[in-house]
């Protein structure tokens, strides 16, 4: 499995993931013993952890998890031979790792963050990045999406992708205009989400049991 992973960009995106460090380094002895890594819908922190474990595991964590990404990514791009969306993935988890690093960072120096505000822009991107690349998946190449419906056919497929894709770019939107409103809009905006993942489920699962 590992002679067929692209050692280069490996190497990079594994070095950008590690590189938050000197950032923590660099303001170490200004840092608090605990630091802050969770966070409540109303920005009220509600998990800590030792300053040296957010400095050096934090990072070391998401290279570890940037490998299995990876490994299990190039899998999968090697069977349905989609080697844009192979390289899409494989920089999600180095970009996370310095945003989330450098904002928790911040908040432990005490900067005033929204960190509500930062999660739900991170997370509408990433919804609408996904909902544009669903219905541009074959059928055939359907394994390199997790969804928990896997239609019996092509025109079966057609239908549940599009639907799926305009569900995750409304979710985006939604999470993004969330920005401009109080906490509980974007409660209400991942609810509506996860009633419509559970609609499109059903609806998924009716249209694949017609022969």
């Amino acid at each position: 499995m590992m002679k067929n992973l692209d050692k280069k960009t490996l190497i990079l995106t594994c070095i950008i993931t590690l590189l938050p460090i000197l950032l923590g380094l660099t303001f170490y002895n200004d840092l608090p013993e605990r630091i802050a890594i969770h966070w409540g819908i109303n920005n009220e922190p509600n998990g800590w952890a030792g300053k040296n474990l957010f400095v050096f595991a934090f990072p070391i964590f998401m290279v570890v998890l940037q490998l299995v990404c990876q490994i299990g990514t190039k899998k999968r791009q090697h069977e349905a031979s989609l080697p844009k969306l192979y390289h899409v993935v494989v920089w999600i988890i180095p970009a996370l790792s310095v945003i989330l690093y450098i904002v928790t960072l911040a908040v432990a120096l005490g900067k005033d963050i929204d960190i509500r505000k930062v999660v739900c822009l991170i997370l509408g991107i990433m919804f609408i990045l996904l909902g544009n690349y669903i219905p541009k998946t074959s059928y055939t190449n359907q394994n390199m999406i997790n969804l928990p419906i896997r239609p019996e056919n092509e025109h079966v497929w057609r239908v549940f992708s599009r639907i799926m894709g305009i569900a995750f770019i409304g979710e985006g939107f939604l999470l993004l205009v969330s920005l401009f409103f109080p906490p509980i809009a974007s409660v209400l905006a991942i609810a509506i989400f996860i009633g419509l993942l559970i609609g499109i489920s059903f609806y998924g699962s009716a249209i694949s049991g017609k022969k």
